[in-house]
C-alpha cells in the first residue's frame, strides 16, 4: 500500500464504531459501512444459505457494500479510504467483503491509474490473481510510468513462475522510478531464478546505495551474493543475525534455509533456533486465536490413514525419496492422503502420485487454517510434514493440529521447525544432534536411514582413476555454492597445499557466472592456491549428466557447516569418496549419516585438522582410491540407502508403533512374515516417547 492508502487505513482504524452513525462529512457512508460490517455481519464460517440469521447478515452486507459504492460514485477520489476499509475487512477475516470492495473501486475508477495500481496490489494480497492482473495491466496502459503497477505485475509473474516476464516488469518499474527499492528486491529474486546471477549482482550493488535501503531488505540480496560467493558483498550487508531482527516475524521463513550456512558453532546454531522459535510462537498464537473445532471421534477402521503435506509432490528431488513409500506401502494396512499447494499440470510424477495414493488434494489458494480444516475433515491419523521452511511450505497449517499425531520428515530442511504441534522429527542415530535442546520436536529414530534413494542413474564409471589420466590429484565438489563459506575454502586450500600440483573442480550451473569464478579464484588465492589449479564447469550449458563429471574427480571435499546430502550419495555411487567434517547439529551431519550407513566411517572427520589429514592421506593412497572407484557402487547399492523393501517395512512399522503409543485405531492384521523378515522386524523405532 502507498502512503495515501496507509493514511486512509489509519483514519479508518481511529473511528469509534459505536458512534459511526453520527459521523458527518465526506467519509460518512464509508464509516457507516464499516460499522455495519463489523457490528452486524457474520464471521467466517457462518451459514450463508440466505435463511434466518445468515440471511440477515447477507442483507446487512449488501447494504454496507451499497453505501461504499454510492460514495465512490459521487467521489471516486475516495478509493484510498475504500481500500483502507478493504484492508480492515481482510484483517478481520472478511476476505470476500474485501474483494467486493476492491471490485467496486475498479468499476468506479477505471480511468485512474493510481487507484488501479493500489487496488491491484490489494487484490494480490487477497489472492485474486486474475482480477489483479487485469487491474494492473489497465493501470500501466493508462500510465506507462506507473512504477507501483509494474512492480505488482512482476510479483504476479513471479508467483506463476514466469520469472522472465517478472524481470521485465521490475526493470520497467525502475525505469519509471530509479530510486524505488521494492523492484530491486524483487528483481534480484527473478534474475536468480533464470540463472542471471551477474545481472542480479549489479542490481544488488545498486540497491545497497539507495537511501531507502534498510536491513529488512537484506534476504534477496544476501541470496544473490551467496550464490556467487561474493563474500565482500555479504560483509556489506552487515551481521546476518542483527539483520534478522529487522524482518517481520511472519516473513522469517524465507531466510531460514539460507541461515543454516551461518549456523556453524554452538552459539550461532542456538541463535538460529531462537529465530525459528520466534516464528513458531507467532503462528501458534494465531492458531490458538482461531482453533479448529474439536476433532470428532472417527469411525473405527483397520487401516491407518497417513497424510502427507508437501509442495514437492511432483518432479522434484524430494519426490525421489517418497517413491519407495508411495509405490510400496501396504494397501491392506494403510491409506495415504496427500495435500499439496502446487498443481503441476502434466507432471508425470504428480500424475503417478494421484493415481497410486488413496486421495490427492490440491490446497492452492487456501489459508493455513483452511488447509488444516481439510486435513481434519479427512480424519487423518498421522500427518507427515515434508517441507519445513523450503519453498512452497504450508507449515503454518500444522500449528492448528489437524491430526492427532504430526511428524516432521525433514527431506529438505534439516533443522527444527519450532512447532510444538509437531510431535516428532524422523531421524536416524547418526543425524540426531547430541544437544537435544536444538529441537522442539521429539526425535524419532529409524533403525536404518531416514531416506531411500532406491537407485541412481546408471552412468558409466570410467576405467582407472582421474589421477592416472591427468597425472595429478583432482579434488572437487558438486555442492551448491551457496553452502560455501571462507572458512571452508581455507580448509580446502590447506588440503590442496599439502598435495602438490593438485587441482579443484567445481561443477554447478552457477559456474557460468564470471563473478563466481572471480570470487572463488580470489578466495583460494588468499591461501596460496593459484587460478590455474581451479576448474569450473556448467553441466547444464554443456548438456551433460552432472554424474559424468565424477569421472574427473578423485576425491570430493564436503561443505561445512551445511553438509552435502544427495551429492554425497551420488559421488559414492560414482566411486568417488567424500571426506566430510561432522558437526553437532542436524544440518552438519547429513553426509555423516549417509556415509555411516555405507560403513564409510573412515571418511568422517570431527575436527578441521582431521579433515585435512584424512583428505591428504587418501590422496596418497592410489590403491584405496582405485578399489573404491569400482567398489563403492556396490557398497551403496547394498546399504539401507537403496533397500526399498526394508525401508518401506521399517517406515510402516514405525507408523504403527507410533499409532499404538497414541491410542489410535487398532492395528490391522499384518501379513505373515518369514523367519528372515522376522529377524529384521524387532523394532523399527528406537526410543519413541510415550
Amino acid at each position: 500500500m502507498n502512503r495515501k492508502q496507509r493514511r486512509a487505513a489509519a483514519r479508518m482504524k481511529k473511528i469509534d464504531l459505536a458512534s459511526a452513525p453520527a459521523i458527518s462529512g465526506w467519509h460518512k457512508d464509508i464509516a457507516r459501512a464499516k460499522f455495519l460490517y463489523f457490528s452486524a455481519r457474520g464471521g467466517a464460517g457462518e451459514d450463508n444459505n440466505g435463511s434466518g440469521a445468515a440471511g440477515n447478515f447477507q442483507a446487512v452486507g449488501r447494504k454496507a457494500r451499497e453505501l461504499v459504492k454510492r460514495r465512490l460514485r459521487k467521489n471516486p477520489d475516495l478509493w484510498g479510504e475504500a481500500l483502507g476499509l478493504a484492508l480492515d475487512l481482510e484483517n478481520g477475516g472478511k476476505r470476500e467483503d474485501a474483494i467486493n470492495i476492491c471490485r467496486d473501486i475498479v468499476e468506479v475508477s477505471s480511468g485512474d491509474s493510481e487507484a488501479l495500481a493500489n487496488t491491484g496490489a490489494m487484490l494480490i494480497q487477497l489472492g485474486e490473481s486474475d482480477d489483479a492482473r487485469d487491474c494492473l495491466t489497465r493501470a500501466v496502459e493508462l500510465d506507462p510510468g506507473q512504477a507501483d503497477a509494474f512492480n505488482s505485475l512482476g510479483v504476479l509473474y513471479n508467483r506463476s513462475n514466469r520469472h522472465d516476464l517478472a524481470a521485465d516488469a521490475f526493470k520497467k518499474s525502475l525505469t519509471a522510478r530509479p530510486q524505488f527499492i521494492k523492484p530491486y528486491v524483487n528483481l534480484c529474486f527473478s534474475l536468480r531464478q533464470i540463472a542471471e546471477w551477474d545481472q542480479a549482482k549489479s542490481f544488488a550493488d545498486m540497491a545497497l546505495e539507495l537511501p531507502d535501503y534498510s536491513p529488512k531488505h537484506f534476504p534477496n540480496f544476501e541470496q544473490v551474493y551467496r550464490a556467487i560467493c561474493d563474500f565482500e558483498g555479504l560483509e556489506k550487508l552487515g551481521d546476518v543475525w542483527e539483520n534478522c531482527e529487522h524482518i517481520k516475524t511472519e516473513n522469517l521463513p524465507a531466510v531460514f534455509l539460507n541461515l543454516l550456512v551461518y549456523a556453524e558453532d554452538t552459539v550461532s546454531t542456538r541463535h538460529m533456533r531462537d529465530l525459528v522459535l520466534r516464528w513458531a510462537r507467532h503462528v501458534e498464537e494465531r492458531a490458538a486465536a482461531a482453533p479448529l473445532p474439536v476433532r470428532a471421534k472417527g469411525v473405527s477402521r483397520a487401516k491407518r490413514r497417513v497424510g502427507i503435506l508437501s509442495s514437492d509432490l511432483c518432479t522434484h528431488s524430494v519426490a525421489r525419496f517418497l517413491n519407495p513409500l508411495m509405490r510400496g506401502y501396504d494397501r491392506e494396512r494403510f491409506e495415504i492422503y496427500c495435500y499439496t499447494p502446487l498443481r503441476a499440470a502434466g507432471d508425470a510424477v504428480q500424475n503417478e502420485f494421484i493415481e497410486i495414493t488413496d486421495k490427492f488434494t490440491f490446497v492452492e489458494g487456501m489459508t493455513d487454517r483452511e488447509i488444516a480444516a481439510a486435513i481434519q475433515a479427512d480424519d487423518v491419523d498421522i500427518l507427515l510434514e515434508l517441507n519445513g521452511f523450503t519453498r512452497g511450505s504450508k507449515l503454518g497449517a500444522v500449528a492448528y493440529k489437524p491430526a492427532p499425531v504430526q511428524m516432521s520428515w525433514p527431506l529438505g530442511y534439516p533443522f527444527t521447525t519450532g512447532l510444538k504441534a509437531l510431535d516428532y522429527c524422523i531421524m536416524d542415530e547418526f543425524l540426531k544432534p547430541p544437544d537435544e535442546a536444538l529441537f522442539v520436536e521429539e526425535t524419532l529414530i529409524m533403525p536404518g536411514a531416514t531416506v531411500c534413494f532406491g537407485s541412481f542413474a546408471d552412468v558409466r564409471i570410467q576405467e582407472g582413476l582421474p589421477f592416472d589420466r591427468n597425472g595429478r590429484i583432482t579434488f572437487g565438489t558438486l555442492n551448491n555454492p551457496y553452502k560455501f563459506i571462507p572458512k571452508m575454502i581455507a580448509l580446502w586450500a590447506r588440503v590442496m597445499n599439502r598435495v602438490p600440483d593438485s587441482r579443484f573442480l567445481l561443477v554447478r550451473a552457477q559456474a557460468r557466472s564470471l563473478n563466481l569464478r572471480q570470487n572463488l579464484t580470489e578466495e583460494f588465492a588468499k591461501h596460496g592456491v593459484s587460478a590455474d589449479r581451479l576448474f569450473f564447469f556448467d553441466n547444464k550449458q554443456e548438456n551433460k549428466s552432472h554424474l559424468s563429471y565424477y569421472n574427473d574427480i578423485d576425491i570430493s571435499l564436503d561443505t561445512f557447516p551445511y553438509s552435502g546430502g544427495t551429492t554425497t550419495c551420488e559421488a559414492t555411487w560414482m566411486g568417488v569418496p567424500v571426506v566430510t567434517l561432522v558437526g553437532e547439529s542436524f544440518h552438519q551431519r547429513i553426509s555423516y549419516g549417509y556415509l555411516m550407513h555405507c560403513g564409510l566411517d573412515e571418511l568422517c572427520a570431527f575436527t578441521p585438522e582431521d579433515f585435512v589429514d584424512k583428505a591428504v592421506a587418501l590422496a596418497g593412497d592410489g590403491d584405496r582410491l582405485l578399489a573404491w572407484r569400482h567398489g563403492l557402487r556396490d557398497v551403496i547399492r547394498q546399504s539401507s540407502l537403496c533397500d526399498e523393501e526394508c525401508f518401506v517395512h521399517d517406515f510402516q512399522t514405525m507408523l504403527e508403533q507410533v499409532a499404538e503409543i497414541h491410542g489410535l485405531r487398532p492395528k490391522a492384521q499384518a501379513p505373515e512374515r518369514t523367519a528372515d523378515s522376522a529377524k529384521q522386524a524387532v523394532s523399527a523405532v528406537q526410543g519413541v516417547p510415550a
